[in-house]
């Protein structure tokens, strides 16, 4: 706040100038005493003397502004009574905007305050104005923009996201790769040519959507996903094919013995499960006896659990939907007739016989397919054979290698694989085998694979030979019946917009709180916020690094956004006087420069008054859960802190003074955890300002040179000139004490202070 040089003096005359704004660009101006200020006459009719309080709360991180009231007698005005001219009348005040100036002697006016005229009284004499504070994000809910068709919402995103690999027929991934939690969810809008789409918050690529499996918790990329958007329908859209597949690969998780006998000897038996399938585990095999031995194991899996039995393709009469190809089709024909293939799409899998078939593409009734699909053979098929299919199937994946050195005639090397119910492939070998790999159908559900490494010795000359076992696994293949009603999808969220910063990425957690405030409350004030946005810098070089991400698909209160942004964020941001082209945040840093501190005397205050913060405010053990789930909205990470010294100090019992904190946009450890700095991380900060009890000073500014003092400003005491001389009996005295003001009361003539102990 720019007050003059009249502040300085000893003896001021103070008016306040209130200027109260219609519907018709006209204006009412009322004083405490009549006056001419830029070419406008000010009555001098206000009764009362309105206090303006303002507050932040370094707890919470929030700011507020009281309302205030003024009353004034119905006098003259314009040749009619003023309450004509204020209600009832062709001008409108009710719900306009108010602002207040101060004015000392002579001085240009400094602006105090802003608010809103939301009531008008009277009593036939006087009248009553009653004002609230006023901000641009007051009434405003986020998202805001919705979809012309059918007036979906458009999300809204910001921050860093990360999209797993792309998880193809060709190359199927394991869902342990698949580790990137950082997804948001888009919902269906409708099928737009042939694809179903689904707003997201920009245009742009890496737009692929995914799939969440809450079996595995993974996100999967669809087949043949899209990375572009479509700008249609008044968003910008992800998009599908309305029949897309997602498919993922599952190893097991551990073994268990069944038999292993002697002349078997086994190495490295945990390639057989470790996701990679370059890497083998080796069944070794030396005897020169007639016996069979073995290696046999469980293989601890849990595979995918929905049904993927082949069911009988039916009408909606349930009638058989058959072949309809006269003569049939051979093994190497890859198109046919049937009844009706309504209920088909592409990438449908169908089983006739036992030959597994998939669907590529559709035209009337004939099919195009992809044929001995899965490891199953292509064969002749006759007209009116049945037909199944299923959209979800598991295949066993069986990666191996042969290597003979000494076998007789009648010696063999078999590989058993199946579950505790059946046995699903018999591989017998006598020589050597090249790297191959078998796909087998494979039942849903299944808890333990068994695989059996099999020697069969003649007597006749030594048996010896290796098994190469690369990779047991198996792969799901989901397919959609209809669109899902939620993906998702890890395109990054939006990029600055305000001045000087236009298509800069948006990471960290004040950049989201100000770009959301620069395109929802038109906050652009400046070419450079860092020099021209009162602690932007400062907040910027302990923010910096603090990852983030925040996505809506719902309606909310923009208010409640920004501070809970304030809140994880550890900063305040307020409007200095209202105004809104005065923009302020506000955090308590590690250290002071002594330019940034004013010191007082005890001549410059009186009514001082000392006290402390309460215990029951005192949080000694933190529990602070972060990284919100994406898909389940449960948090993903935890972090606890608790100083058990402090705990004894006060006198806390176990369940006391603990606190839990649910943060729904910071996602980075570091940004959590304890650190060494009290801007190091979220813990620190308010570990800082909690953790143990702090000063509090509340007094008033008796000397005027000191109006410009505010909420946020940093202010000491002079250790040689202040009363009382030492608080509470504190070893330095007032030396190494600092203090951040929380509370202002502003009458005219007056400002009352409360300042909390920061250092």
């Amino acid at each position: 706040m720019a007050f003059g040089s009249s502040i300085k003096l000893s003896n001021i005359k103070e008016n306040w100038l209130f200027k109260l704004a219609n519907n018709n660009s006209g204006f009412l101006f009322l004083s405490f005493a009549d006056v001419i200020e830029s070419s406008n006459y000010y009555s001098g009719v206000i009764l009362n003397r309105p206090t303006i309080s303002e507050t932040i709360s370094l707890s919470n991180s929030t700011a507020s502004t009281s309302g205030i009231s003024i009353n004034i007698p119905d006098f003259e005005y314009k040749g009619d009574p003023v309450s004509k001219e204020l209600f009832g009348g062709t001008n409108e005040y009710i719900n306009r905007e108010c602002t207040i100036h101060c004015k000392i002697n002579e001085d240009t006016p400094v602006k105090i305050g802003s608010f809103r005229v939301i009531s008008i009284n009277t009593n036939g004499n006087t009248i009553n104005i009653k004002m609230n504070s006023h901000r641009p994000w007051d009434l405003i809910t986020l998202p805001n923009v919705k979809t012309t068709d059918r007036k979906m919402l458009v999300p809204i995103a910001y921050g860093d996201y990360t999209k797993n690999s792309a998880s193809t027929v060709a190359s199927p991934q394991y869902v342990s790769s698949l580790t990137s939690y950082a997804y948001r969810p888009v919902e269906y809008n409708k099928l737009s040519d042939g694809f179903s789409i689904y707003p997201t918050s920009k245009s742009g690529s890496d737009s692929e959507l995914a799939v969440y499996n809450e079996q595995f918790d993974v996100f999967i990329p669809t087949t043949s996903a899209q990375g572009s958007t479509v700008s249609t329908d008044n968003a910008n859209h992800a998009k599908i094919e309305s029949t897309a597949q997602h498919i993922f690969k599952v190893s097991p998780n551990s073994t268990t013995n069944i038999t292993v006998d002697g002349g078997v000897t086994v190495s490295n038996l945990t390639n057989v499960y470790d996701g990679d399938d370059t890497t083998f585990a080796s069944f070794q095999a030396s005897f020169n006896t007639s016996q069979i031995i073995q290696a046999s194991y469980y293989l601890n899996i849990d595979t995918p659990e929905e049904d993927q039995n082949f069911k009988k393709l039916q009408d909606s009469d349930g009638d058989p939907i058959l072949v309809n190809d006269s003569g049939g089709f051979n093994s190497s024909e890859t198109s046919f007739v049937i009844d009706d293939a309504s209920d088909l799409f592409i990438g449908s899998v169908l089983k006739l016989k036992e030959e597994i078939m998939i669907v590529t593409n559709i035209s009337s009734n004939t099919l195009t397919v992809t044929r001995g699909a899965f490891n199953t053979t292509a064969i002749s098929h006759d007209d009116n054979d049945e037909i199944f299919t299923t959209t979800n199937f598991n295949i066993l994946n069986l990666k191996y290698q042969l290597e003979v050195i000494a076998a007789g005639g009648g010696s063999k090397f078999g590989i058993v694989v199946g579950n505790e119910n059946a046995n699903f492939q018999d591989l017998t070998f006598q020589a050597n085998v090249t790297l191959n790999t078998v796909k087998i159908p494979f039942p849903s559900g299944t808890k333990r694979i068994v695989l059996a490494l099999i020697f069969i010795g003649d007597g006749s000359v030594p048996l010896s030979g290796t098994f190469k076992v690369y990779d047991v696994s198996v792969t799901a293949s989901r397919a959609f019946k209809t669109p899902p009603k939620e993906l998702y999808v890890a395109s990054d969220g939006d990029t600055h917009s305000i001045t000087g910063l236009v298509g800069n990425a948006i990471t960290s957690i004040n950049n989201i709180h100000l770009a959301l405030l620069n395109k929802f409350s038109g906050l652009d004030v400046a070419t450079n916020p860092a020099t021209n946005i009162d602690g932007f810098s400062a907040l910027e070089t302990d923010r910096s690094d603090w990852g983030a991400r925040l996505y809506f698909t719902k309606e909310q209160s923009f208010k409640k956004i920004l501070e809970k942004l304030q809140f994880e964020g550890c900063f305040i941001y307020r409007l200095k006087q209202g105004d809104s082209t005065q923009p302020q945040y506000i955090h308590v840093k590690d250290s002071y420069s002594s330019g940034e501190i004013t010191t007082l005397t005890k001549n410059d205050i009186s009514n001082v008054s000392l006290s402390h913060t309460s215990v029951s405010d005192l949080i000694t053990k933190f529990i602070v859960n972060y990284e919100k789930h994406p898909a389940t909205d449960e948090y993903r990470s935890q972090e606890t802190f608790e100083v058990t010294s402090d705990r004894d100090k006060y006198n806390i019992e176990p369940l006391e003074n603990i606190k839990t904190f649910n943060l729904d946009y910071l996602v980075e450890q570091n940004d959590v955890q304890e650190q060494t700095n009290p801007n190091d991380s979220f813990i620190n900060y308010y570990h800082n300002i909690l953790g143990t009890p702090k000063l509090i000073i509340s007094f008033t500014i008796v000397s005027p040179k000191y109006y410009d003092l505010e909420v946020g400003s940093v202010i000491n005491f002079d250790n040689t000139d202040m009363h009382p001389s030492i608080p509470f009996g504190i070893s330095n005295g007032w030396s190494d004490l600092e203090f951040m003001i929380t509370k202002t009361g502003r009458t005219i003539g007056k400002i009352s202070v409360t300042a909390r102990q920061i250092s």
